[in-house]
């Protein structure tokens, strides 16, 4: 958790933002769940409505997978990685502390070749944020990429 607190702070119109928290990434497949945090940093342009970025995403996790045939997967490891780059679009909405920050981009995945085979893939996802306060807010998300691996993430936010 030491990483999200380790920015400075500055205002909204910075549009820097680092977040953290925990994902669980779902194959579609029976008992097909990995669980691990989620690291999250953006930065919103400078241009007229400061709402146009871009974001990375590193996710990596603990999972027991299974192939095909419903088998348990083992390798050396038992950690899968997935690592992303996103445009993303920022909408505060009016009158409230919520903004909504929908993205779309390129998605590396090292889940192992039994359970995804495509070393890239096209994602999309859309997170809800709400600020309880000006430079710390609270964060649920949904992302997708393929058509079978969906991740759900929850954490803190923190803009500097």
């Amino acid at each position: 958790m030491a990483f999200g607190f380790l920015l400075t702070q500055t205002s909204h119109a910075e549009s820097a933002y680092a977040n953290i928290g925990v994902g669980l990434l779902d194959t579609n497949r029976v008992d097909n769940i990995g669980i691990g945090p989620v690291f999250r940093m953006g930065y919103l342009f400078r241009d007229l409505s400061n709402s146009f970025g871009i974001e990375i995403e590193a996710n990596p996790m603990r999972a027991d997978l299974k192939d095909e045939d419903n088998n348990y997967y083992h390798s050396d490891r038992d950690m899968g990685l997935t690592l992303a780059s996103y445009i993303v679009y920022n909408f505060e909405i009016p009158e409230t502390e919520f903004t909504i920050r929908p993205k779309a981009g390129i998605v590396f995945p090292n889940l192992g070749d039994n359970v995804y085979h495509d070393s890239s893939s096209l994602g999309y996802g859309l997170n809800v944020i709400y600020n309880f306060k000006e430079d710390l807010g609270l964060y649920v998300g949904y992302g997708s990429f393929g058509t079978s691996v969906h991740q759900y993430s929850a954490g803190i936010e923190v803009l500097f």
